[in-house]
């Protein structure tokens, strides 16, 4: 079951960054990110983490759906 899980993961990962040539853009997040930590700015680093996440959500379910998403908050 992890294996399925693992190769779907890296699957939606490789299309996202094939298709929407996000790769650098998604580099640049994980480094703020870290660089967030690193600090200890542990606002920050949640904030980033968050941001990422949807980011990265909107970006897949645009790309496996066609759906663009609206973030609420």
């Amino acid at each position: 079951m992890s294996e399925q899980i693992n190769s779907q993961v890296e699957r939606y990962r490789y299309e996202a960054n094939i298709i929407t040539d996000s790769v650098a853009e998604s580099t640049q997040w994980h480094l703020d990110i870290i660089d967030a930590v690193l600090d200890k700015d542990l606002k920050k680093a949640q904030k980033l983490l968050k941001d990422h996440i949807w980011w990265s959500f909107e970006k897949l379910t645009f790309i496996l759906y066609g759906i663009k998403m609206t973030r609420a908050d």
